[in-house]
């Protein structure tokens, strides 16, 4: 396991996401065989699926934090191996999604772990997980599509 911090001005170099819609705050690990990562975020009201009247960010917006964390790692993968452009990948479904919050913790620092289970091609699916430093949060197997060429 590669730990080498990267902060979230450098995230646009592999993820196709900026601005607003940039939910994570950096990567903290990964496999050096790419079939794993972490990822950190700290979700606040500057966030953009902050809801005023929960409070806070529903849990179901974790499922995007796994999404984030998919094409960092993909994008990681490409960019070492020399090819930088960010590329868009979609998810075809999201299985066995489980949240045990109404709404993400203010403040904390959570990790978001992604690990591959298939792969064939294009076709990839991931156990994710978003966790606090006390629980998981959120859980839930990812499968998505990334064309081999854009």
């Amino acid at each position: 396991m590669t730990t080498m911090k990267i902060a979230q001005d450098e995230l646009e170099d592999f993820v196709p996401h900026s601005g607003k819609l940039m939910l994570l705050s950096g990567i903290i690990s990964w496999a050096d065989t790419f079939d794993s990562l972490i990822c950190a975020a700290i979700v606040d009201r500057s966030n953009v699926f902050y809801d005023p009247d929960l409070k806070g960010i529903p849990s179901i917006v974790a499922f995007e934090y796994m999404a984030q964390s998919i094409a960092a790692l993909s994008g990681l993968e490409r960019h070492l191996n020399g090819d930088s452009k960010p590329r868009i990948g979609l998810v075809m479904s999201v299985r066995h999604f489980l949240a045990t919050c109404e709404t993400l913790p203010m403040g904390e620092l959570l990790k978001i772990n992604i690990r591959e289970n298939f792969k064939d091609r294009s076709v990839v699916s991931f156990e994710c997980s978003m966790e606090s430093d006390v629980e998981i949060l959120a859980s839930g197997t990812i499968n998505a599509y990334e064309p081999e060429r854009q």
